[in-house]
């Protein structure tokens, strides 16, 4: 056998006809103990066999070593020049199911020797190589799933109001454009059951965004369509009697916490990880909990999760408001997802036998609230602040009060001004809402997601000191942006800014802007882009104007001006 150590670039000699054994050790010394490295071939030459070409091994210890035995053969020559030698490249991955390392790729340059110089020393047809590839990084990245509301599709993420002539850049496309550190689309429709093509190919294999529904595939907002309700594991069903029948025939058609379980270890497996991040629209985080709750695989397999405008409290509507949810949904969502919500006070037993049986229940959503909250999820929610129905009543976004959206076992509830999410308005209930007046777009949320769930950044917190202000008086709407100024030491803190314009009170529009896009004038002074030239039409002269400032928990700092817009 000829042993050869090799360092630096890996350069490994075949004979023609023969083999070479590499001896890889592939060292630990990341900060993180690292779940079943998974090494395979990525790419070769044709003329080249490796065998076995995938192996993955146990858990490796923060500083540990395995070593792995890979056989590498020249196969039939097929130049008809016998001695010309071939060349090619040999490219070995290592993925992890706990985020990523790197260098994870392990490269070989590969030359094959003609068969009459081997053949003049006969041990050199089996050759044996030794070296280490050390694991040096490892980054806590994890697939993306978003998760959308009641009565919506994975569309609705992506075509916010189902309208052909109305759209809005949610915080998903805002994610997807930015290939914000390498995320980007993976599968944005995606349904329970559906295949999830494998990731091993890309630059980043974990760092997919996927945009998941949990009705059935084809199902048309408002329809009569009955797709079943959020579920708790065939557990708890209404007591009474009429409720049950109601209930039982949604139960039926599924359980979209069932949907949701059965998706996200499809993700799992084509990216090869052990953890999803989630973001989840108004009733979608409920059915995500649900989910985590009653099955329990998935406990484990959820790292960090975003709440926007979900209801965990449950709805308590007003009766004229439960009339307008009446008005507004289909009926068979009022006896399945809508009385798990508390729409109405439906009160839900333990077991199917149970099932209007008249005995004293509690209210579903009290049992998904009941006892301490499983698994090491980490959970953020925002509530809106911006409602958008005519004459401003009703909860605190126009569907959603902020307050049954906050969450005791969240790291964060923060609140914004924005409505519940992107709609064009009906004119009679409500008043359209987009950008960064919609809780699916505004800059804050999309930067959430950046900070905190993706990064895990947990710094941006704690009181901001405003030293002074820079607000416009005027503001030519044809000629420039609407720029506003702030003088703060505590600019690390910050996640986003807000501008709303309101006319006596009444709310007329909104611009944000990231901390990333400040533009840093020096002596601890930072201006803000916060609403492009010739936005909107504005018909009268002087306006009002509130200044909104946000960190991790919500709002840090707010103040109001009078300003005179015009063209």
């Amino acid at each position: 056998m000829f042993l050869l150590a090799l360092t630096g670039s890996f350069e490994i000699a075949l004979p023609e006809g023969g083999e070479a054994v590499v001896n890889l050790v592939l060292e630990n010394q990341t900060d993180t103990a690292l779940k079943e490295p998974w090494i395979f071939v990525f790419s070769k030459p044709d003329w080249l066999s490796v065998s076995p070409d995938s192996v993955i091994t146990g858990s490796l210890a923060k500083g540990e070593k395995i070593e792995l035995q890979p056989r590498i053969r020249a196969e039939g020559h097929d130049s008809w020049i016998p001695w010309v030698s071939r060349e090619g490249e040999l490219k070995l991955r290592v993925l992890v199911r706990n985020g990523e390392v790197a260098p994870d790729f392990i490269d070989f340059k590969v030359k094959e020797e003609p068969a009459e110089f081997a053949s003049l020393v006969p041990w050199l047809l089996a050759r044996e190589y030794e070296f280490t590839h050390t694991l040096t990084e490892h980054y806590d990245y994890y697939p993306i799933v978003f998760l959308h509301g009641s009565n919506a599709t994975a569309r609705s993420w992506l075509e916010p109001g189902f309208e052909e002539d109305f759209d809005d850049s949610t915080a998903l496309e805002k994610l997807i454009d930015s290939n914000y550190n390498g995320y980007g689309a993976a599968v944005l429709s995606l349904y329970a059951g559906d295949p999830v093509p494998p990731t091993y190919d890309q630059t980043y294999p974990k760092r997919q965004i996927y945009n998941a529904g949990y009705y059935t595939k084809g199902f048309v907002p408002n329809s009569n369509d009955i797709q079943g309700v959020i579920g708790s594991h065939d557990k708890y069903f209404p007591s009474d009697e009429e409720d049950c029948a109601n209930y039982t025939n949604c139960w039926g058609s599924g359980e979209y916490s069932n949907n949701v379980g059965r998706i996200i270890p499809g993700i799992l497996e084509a990216t090869y990880s052990d953890k999803v991040h989630v973001v989840a629209h108004s009733m979608g985080g409920i059915v995500l909990r649900a989910a985590i709750k009653y099955y329990p695989h998935l406990q484990n397999e959820i790292n960090r999760v975003l709440m926007l405008a979900t209801p965990n409290q449950g709805l308590h509507y007003t009766d004229w408001q439960e009339w307008i949810a009446y008005t507004k949904c289909p009926h068979w969502m009022i006896g399945g997802e809508l009385a798990e919500l508390k729409l109405r006070d439906v009160e839900f037993v333990e077991g199917k036998a149970n099932c209007g049986s008249g005995n004293p229940g509690v209210f579903w959503i009290d049992l998904l609230n009941q006892d301490e909250w499983p698994g090491t999820v980490k959970y953020a929610t925002i509530g809106g602040l911006l409602n958008n129905r005519i004459g401003g009543a009703g909860p605190s976004d126009g569907l959603i009060d902020a307050g049954w959206v906050h969450w005791s076992p969240a790291s964060f509830n923060a609140t914004h001004y924005s409505s519940h999410g992107s709609m064009k308005g009906d004119g009679f209930f409500s008043a359209g809402r987009s950008g960064e007046a919609s809780m699916m777009a505004n800059e804050f949320v999309t930067e959430y997601i950046k900070t905190w769930l993706i990064d895990g950044d947990v710094s941006k917190i704690g009181p901001i000191h405003i030293e002074d202000t820079d607000l416009p008086r005027t503001w030519n709407t044809t000629q420039e942006p609407l720029m506003v100024g702030i003088k703060t030491s505590n600019i690390s803190k910050i996640i986003s800014i807000e501008v709303l314009i309101n006319f006596g009170g009444m709310f007329i529009d909104a611009g944000g802007a990231s901390y990333r896009v400040a533009d840093n004038r020096g002596n601890n002074w930072y201006y803000f882009n916060v609403i492009p030239r010739g936005y909107y039409n504005y018909s009268v002269e002087q306006y009002g104007a509130r200044l909104i400032i946000y960190n991790l928990e919500g709002i840090a700092y707010e103040t109001d001006w009078g300003i005179g817009i015009g063209p």
